[in-house]
């Protein structure tokens, strides 16, 4: 990571070596599908709480959990389209997804003391996304020394995954297949006629004499 240029505010974060924010506070770009290192590259001192840029400047809209050891505290403000025909507002869920490179749909959990809120098939995204801006806001407001929150998930590119197969070797083993599906049944037919002729009865001594 170095220290970020990026305009998107999303895109910058904020690294403190403790949960007052008092301290360090570099600015370091913003990679969503690597960690975020475990100390400061600038001041070598150990990243324990992170946020980005619109929460470094106002503390609205956000969602604060933990992922790994280190708290995050991101904004909600200012969320980037999936289209330009999308006005959705972002969830707390999609931010969070967003930010960590995780699959929102099957690749992210959140939990609260040891219960899931999401996914939550029993609630709206907007209800579950106001669940956890509500937490947050209370572990701020009541000066919680750790997030309520915990975020668990495999994050993209990280999983373990079947490469992504070209057309020739999808071609090629369809062909083997095929052709270990022909060899297969014509062993079984041989097996089945060796077996039906064994079974027949032989020819009578009387008859071939005539």
């Amino acid at each position: 990571m170095t220290q970020s240029k990026a305009l998107h505010p999303w895109d910058v974060a904020l690294v403190y070596d403790s949960l007052a924010r008092k301290t360090c506070g570099h600015t370091i770009t913003w990679d969503r599908f690597q960690n975020v290192p475990q100390k400061c590259p600038f001041c070598d001192n150990p990243v324990i709480m992170v946020c980005d840029k619109l929460v470094g400047i106002s503390q609205e809209n956000f969602v604060l959990f933990k992922y790994n050891k280190q708290t995050f505290m991101l904004s909600l403000n200012h969320a980037k389209r999936r289209a330009w025909w999308d006005m959705r507002e972002c969830t707390a869920q999609e931010r969070i997804a967003y930010a960590l490179g995780m699959n929102e749909a099957n690749g992210l959990k959140v939990l609260c003391k040891g219960k899931v809120l999401y996914p939550n098939v029993n609630q709206t995204p907007t209800d579950i996304s106001n669940q956890l801006i509500e937490i947050s806001e209370n572990d701020v407001e009541n000066h919680h020394k750790k997030a309520s929150l915990v975020v668990m998930g495999t994050r993209q590119g990280q999983g373990l995954h079947e490469p992504r197969e070209g057309l020739f070797s999808i071609l090629l083993g369809m062909g083997v297949k095929l052709i270990y599906d022909l060899f297969k049944l014509g062993c079984g037919t041989v097996v089945y006629l060796y077996s039906f002729v064994k079974r027949l009865p032989p020819p009578e001594e009387g008859r071939r004499n005539e």
